[in-house]
């Protein structure tokens, strides 16, 4: 497994390099969309069943990408993995600071928070898809758009969400 994870670290780079790219402040809803709407494709793409729930009248937008369906009676997931998409920066910031790398850290908008972490979670969902383990297991992520500024609009899904795991 060690091997593969090493593997896919450029194309962890170029994921990372694509989100810290697009503005996504918490009030900057069109950059959230494009978030979701990225990592929408990667787990359309593992078959993993998508929604994107809205909150605020469209300006919370959010992504929830689950290995079972979360519509089916008595679902619940083993484990749900939570993070969250925007940031603080205002709009025009990663068109000033792109992302970039120098030696061995990686920078611009919302690198460590928590666009890295997001990244994170997908390349092992993928890699638990690949070795079969989500043969065994229930798995969920939830990312939201407002925990910048509280997670007032999204909190009763991510409350919802959590409610139906183990392990969160």
């Amino acid at each position: 497994m060690l091997d593969y994870i090493a593997s896919r670290y450029d194309q962890f780079l170029k994921d990372l390099e694509t989100i810290v790219n697009i503005d996504s402040g918490s009030r900057f809803a069109p950059g959230i969309r494009k978030i979701v709407a990225f990592f929408q494709d990667r787990f359309s793409n593992l078959g993993w069943y998508t929604q994107t729930p809205s909150f605020a009248d469209g300006d919370v937008p959010c992504l929830e990408a689950a290995n079972v369906n979360p519509h089916a009676p008595d679902v619940g997931f083993d484990f749900l993995f939570l993070g969250h998409m925007d940031t603080v920066f205002l709009e025009g910031t990663a068109k000033k600071r792109p992302f970039s790398i120098d030696g061995k850290h990686a920078k611009g908008p919302g690198v460590c928070d928590m666009k890295g972490g997001l990244v994170a979670v997908l390349h092992v969902m993928e890699a638990l898809q690949h070795f079969g383990i989500t043969d065994k297991l229930s798995l969920c992520g939830g990312f939201n758009s407002d925990e910048e500024i509280g997670s007032n609009a999204s909190r009763s899904w991510l409350e919802e969400m959590a409610g139906k795991s183990k392990r969160v």
